[in-house]
């Protein structure tokens, strides 16, 4: 079944769900690009985002219904591409899908120990690359065998890089091998390791519980493609260093729920995670000490309320201006 296009506010909306969230922005003198621009991304896909949000620096993706596996992957990659979080809507606007998930599986055991993409109302999945880590560990250090008494963020054992600065193209190019990998359930657990050899040759491989190489694999695509800049950064270190993608999951396999939050402080409009104003980037200047328990659910305010109330009951038949 064909979406019906619909023209809002000076656009040609692909579907009736995309005007109504065009209604949204504009009842919250939220600033929207429509279509803004298509990417050729890593593995041959193109995107084509639905919404760029200047203000808020972030790509909205809408759907009528849940998202695929493939739009996820998409979405996660194009986070990666741009270095901008993507949210994902699902459902009709404002009463997002109640949806169980698709099954957490222990690899060990088989069992299912709970569900992935549980969406909440007004709920969103999202990818932001600003957690997107490579982490390396000593394997020789007293870190790698648990028994560590320096503080995480102070270990001499541990490194990390981002996706900002010097070293951001290796962090891209090894979280975009991760989503482009198979890997072979809904079970997002990283399967790539680098190392530099004695001779400072990179290999890529896979651990066992006890850390031991125990599967060497063929260097992945964009691992490849910056293999030089890879072995350039390892040889500051020993060659008895691992590295593999740490932090959080989600830019291999988005996170929700994000919501659309109002700061009561500055009147600020973001999406954030959970929709508590503990989360806002302003929120976190004025009151960084602030608990987070203690900290207001900013998402359900009477202004979001209220628009999307509006975007729901706006009547597109008689021109551009709902009724």
């Amino acid at each position: 079944m064909k979406a019906i296009e619909t023209i809002y506010d000076n656009h040609r909306f692909r579907s009736r769900l995309e005007a109504r969230w065009g209604v949204f922005f504009k009842t919250l003198g939220i600033l929207y690009e429509y279509e803004k621009e298509g990417f050729d991304l890593e593995g041959g896909i193109r995107y084509l985002p639905d919404f760029w949000l200047p203000k808020q620096k972030c790509w909205i993706e809408i759907k009528g219904q849940h998202a695929t596996e493939i739009e996820r992957r998409k979405a996660c990659l194009l986070a990666i591409a741009t270095n901008h979080p993507v949210y994902i809507f699902a459902g009709d606007i404002g009463t997002s899908i109640i949806d169980e998930g698709e099954p957490f599986v222990m690899p060990a055991t088989g069992d299912v120990e709970g569900y992935y993409h549980n969406m909440e109302k007004d709920g969103a999945l999202g990818c932001d690359p600003a957690y997107a880590i490579i982490r390396g560990i000593d394997t020789s250090s007293p870190c790698y065998t648990g028994s560590c008494s320096h503080p995480y963020d102070k270990c001499p054992y541990r490194h990390e890089i981002h996706c900002i600065g010097n070293e951001a193209e290796l962090v891209r190019a090894l979280y975009t091998d991760e989503i482009l990998a198979d890997h072979g359930s809904t079970y997002h657990e990283p399967i790539y390791k680098l190392a530099l050899t004695s001779n400072n040759d990179l290999i890529c491989f896979h651990e066992n519980d006890a850390h031991e190489i125990v599967n060497v694999l063929p260097i992945p695509q964009c691992v490849q493609k910056n293999y030089d800049e890879f072995v350039s950064f390892f040889k500051r270190f020993s060659p008895d260093w691992h590295w593999g993608i740490g932090g959080t999951a989600a830019t291999v396999e988005p996170q929700g729920p994000f919501k659309w939050c109002e700061c009561s402080t500055c009147g600020k409009y973001n999406i954030v995670f959970d929709g508590t104003e503990w989360h806002m980037p302003c929120h976190q200047v004025i009151r960084p000490n602030h608990d987070y328990i203690l900290s207001p659910d900013g998402s359900e305010t009477k202004n979001l309320m209220n628009a999307y109330i509006t975007a729901r009951q706006a009547r597109f038949e008689f021109g551009e201006t709902p009724n």
